[in-house]
C-alpha cells in the first residue's frame, strides 16, 4: 500500500501535452543507469521487458519506450530516448520520466534545456529525484473544468444543439468528482461529460490518453461485431467476449464515454477503445494482472486467447508507417505532381520549398496534383490553403462561428482577428456566437484548371479533412480512399487551459465550422472514388491515366 499511495501522490495526466511539475531534480554530466534509480525511488525491485518499441518523429528523432513489470503492475517509460545502458534522456515534451501503473499513476521530473536538438528541446541527464506530495482536489478541478467549458465551447452558444440531459450529465460529473481518488477515474468522469459536447476534437481519456494501454490484438468492426483477420486480411474469427464480458456490453461502455462524429468514427471507437484497459475496467473486467482473455469463435468452436496490454500510437493505428518527414514532394511521370503531407505544420524551409516547387510546376504546365493526407491528424489549416493557393486555387469558404470568451481573447487576439475587434466583441458579446463568415462555394476559383486528387482514410482529421472538403466542395478534383472519421462541419480551433489542482492541460474548441456546400453531407466526407486506403495512390494514378 505504501507504494500505491506514493505513486498516487504523483498521478497526473489528461492529454498528450505534458509539462514540468514541481518535482525537483539535479543535473549531472555522468550517465545515470535508470533501472536502479527507479528501484531506489520506489523501494521495490522490477524486471525489464525486453520488448522495445520505436517511433520515428517527423523531424527524424527516434523515440523508444519499453515496459517494466513492478509487483504485477505495468510501468511505462514513454516518450524519451533510452540508450543501450538504460540511461534516460530528456523527452521532446520536456519530461524525463513517466511511470504508468494501473490507474494511470505518473512520476514526473522537472527538466531544463542545453544543447539544441529536435524542436528546440535540450539534452540533460539527472541523478537525483525527489517525489513531492500532491494536494489533489478533484471536485474543485471538476468545477473549474465545467466553468471553463461552459464559458468557451460554442455549443453553449447554440442551445438547440445541447442535449436535453445536459444538466444530469453535469451533475453526474460533480458527484463522481467528489468521490474519486485517482486521476484516471477523474479523467473518465470528465470524458463522460465531454461526450455531451458532440465534439470529436475534445478527448480527455481517449485514444491517446497516457494511461490508456491497449490489449495487444487487432480486430475490425463489421456489421455490429468484431472480427480477427487471417493472413490474407479476410474476416476469420468473431470475437465473442472480452475479459468475460460480451462485446455488446463493451460497446455500450464505449458509447457511455465517447461521442462519434459519424459512422466511421464510431467504427474506430469500437475497434480501438474495445481494446482499451480504461474501458475494460469500466466495463467490469479485471485487468490487474496485465493480461486480458479474449474469447473468439473459430470454425464454430469457442476458444480463449490471452494477450498483454501495450501502449503507443502503433496500438491505435497499426498501419501507420513511421514517417521521418512533415512534407515531401516529387514530380512523377505523366504530368503529375505528388505531395505527401504528414501534419499541417509550417516546417521551414520545407513548406516554402514545396510552395515554390508547385508554382514552378504550374509555370511548366503541370495540372495534375496528388495530395496524400492519409493518417494526417491536422494542425494549422493555413498550410493546406497555401498549398492549394500555390496551384492558383482560391478555396471555397467555410462558415465560421466563434464563441467569444476571455480565454479566446487571450489566445487568439491578433492572430486572425485584430485585438481591437476582439476587445469590442468581449465587451459587447461575451459568451455569444459571433458570425465570422458564411458557408459558400461562390468564392471558389481555379483559373489554372488544375485537378487535385486527395488521398484520405479514417485517420484523415481536422485540417486534413478541411483541406479535403475544400477540394471536393470547390470542384477542384476528387477524394480517393476511405471516408474521414472527422465530420466536415465540426467544432474545432482549440484553446487550452490548466486545471488548478492537478495542473492537467485541457484543450477546448471555441469555433464551429460549416462546410462550404451546405447541401452536402455535413457529417461525413465521402470519397468520390472509394477504395481501400492502401490502394488509394494506385487508384489516383489510374484516375489521371484515364483522363
Amino acid at each position: 500500500m505504501r507504494l500505491t499511495k506514493k505513486l498516487m501522490a504523483a498521478a497526473i495526466v489528461l492529454m498528450l501535452a505534458l509539462t514540468s511539475f514541481p518535482i525537483s531534480v539535479s543535473a549531472s554530466d555522468e550517465n545515470i543507469d535508470i533501472l536502479p534509480l527507479i528501484e531506489s525511488i520506489l523501494g521495490v525491485p522490477f524486471e525489464v521487458d525486453s520488448t522495445q518499441h520505436v517511433f520515428e518523429m517527423p523531424d527524424g528523432r527516434v523515440i523508444q519506450w519499453q515496459f517494466l513489470d513492478l509487483l504485477g503492475h505495468t510501468l511505462d517509460i514513454w516518450d524519451f530516448t533510452i540508450n543501450e545502458s538504460g540511461n534516460v534522456f530528456e523527452s521532446e515534451r520536456g519530461d524525463a520520466l513517466i511511470v504508468d501503473m494501473d490507474g494511470a499513476m505518473f512520476l514526473y521530473v522537472d527538466v531544463g534545456s542545453s544543447d539544441e536538438m529536435g524542436w528546440g528541446e535540450g539534452l540533460r541527464l539527472y541523478n537525483t529525484f525527489e517525489l513531492v506530495e500532491w494536494d489533489y482536489d478533484f471536485l474543485a478541478d471538476a468545477i473549474y473544468f465545467i466553468e471553463m467549458i461552459e464559458a468557451v465551447h460554442p455549443i453553449f452558444g447554440v442551445p438547440d444543439l445541447l442535449a436535453e440531459d445536459y444538466e444530469d450529465i453535469r451533475n453526474e460529473l460533480l458527484e463522481t468528482a467528489a468521490q474519486v481518488d485517482n486521476m484516471t477515474d477523474a479523467a473518465f468522469a470528465m470524458q463522460r461529460f465531454v461526450r455531451v459536447l458532440q465534439d470529436g476534437h475534445m478527448s480527455i481519456a481517449g485514444r491517446q490518453f497516457f494511461g490508456n494501454a491497449f490489449a495487444d490484438i487487432h480486430w475490425v468492426f463489421v456489421d455490429g461485431s468484431l472480427f480477427l483477420l487471417d493472413d490474407e486480411g479476410e474476416v476469420d474469427a468473431e470475437v465473442i467476449e472480452i475479459g468475460g464480458i460480451s462485446v455488446a456490453d463493451v460497446f455500450e461502455t464505449i458509447e457511455t464515454y465517447f461521442f462519434s462524429e459519424n459512422a466511421i468514427d464510431r467504427q474506430l471507437n469500437y475497434e480501438i477503445m474495445a481494446r482499451s484497459r480504461g474501458i475494460h475496467r469500466r466495463a467490469g473486467i479485471d485487468v490487474s494482472d496485465g493480461t486480458i482473455a479474449i474469447t473468439i469463435e473459430y470454425d464454430g468452436e469457442p476458444m480463449e486467447v490471452y494477450v498483454d496490454y501495450r501502449a503507443g500510437w502503433h496500438q491505435i493505428n497499426e498501419n501507420t508507417p513511421d514517417y521521418n518527414y512533415i512534407i515531401r514532394y516529387e514530380e512523377m511521370d505523366d504530368d503529375i505532381f505528388f505531395i505527401s503531407l504528414r501534419m499541417f505544420q509550417f516546417d521551414q524551409p520545407y513548406h516554402q520549398q514545396t510552395i515554390e516547387a508547385i508554382e514552378n510546376a504550374i509555370e511548366s504546365g503541370t495540372r495534375h496534383f496528388i495530395l496524400d493526407l492519409r493518417d494526417n491528424g491536422g494542425g494549422n489549416s493555413m498550410v493546406g490553403q497555401e498549398l492549394l493557393e500555390a496551384m492558383g486555387i482560391t478555396v471555397p469558404s467555410f462558415g465560421v462561428y466563434r464563441r467569444i470568451s476571455t480565454l479566446a481573447q487571450e489566445q487568439r487576439s491578433g492572430e486572425f482577428i485584430s485585438a481591437d475587434t476582439f476587445e469590442y466583441w468581449l465587451e459587447n458579446h461575451y459568451g455569444e456566437i459571433i458570425f465570422e463568415s458564411e458557408p459558400t462555394t461562390e468564392t471558389a476559383a481555379n483559373p489554372n484548371d488544375v485537378v487535385v486528387a486527395v488521398l484520405t482514410n479514417a485517420f484523415t482529421y481536422s485540417s486534413a479533412t478541411m483541406t479535403s472538403v475544400w477540394v471536393q466542395d470547390g470542384g477542384f478534383g476528387v477524394i480517393i480512399g476511405e471516408p474521414s472519421s472527422n465530420a466536415p462541419s465540426p467544432f474545432g480551433d482549440m484553446l487550452t487551459f490548466r486545471l488548478p489542482h492537478s495542473h492537467a492541460l485541457v484543450a477546448v474548441s471555441y469555433s464551429w465550422f460549416v462546410r462550404p456546400d451546405v447541401e452536402a453531407d455535413q457529417n461525413t466526407l465521402w470519397p468520390d472514388i472509394p477504395v481501400r486506403q492502401d490502394l488509394a495512390l494506385e487508384a489516383a494514378l489510374e484516375f489521371f491515366a484515364s483522363r
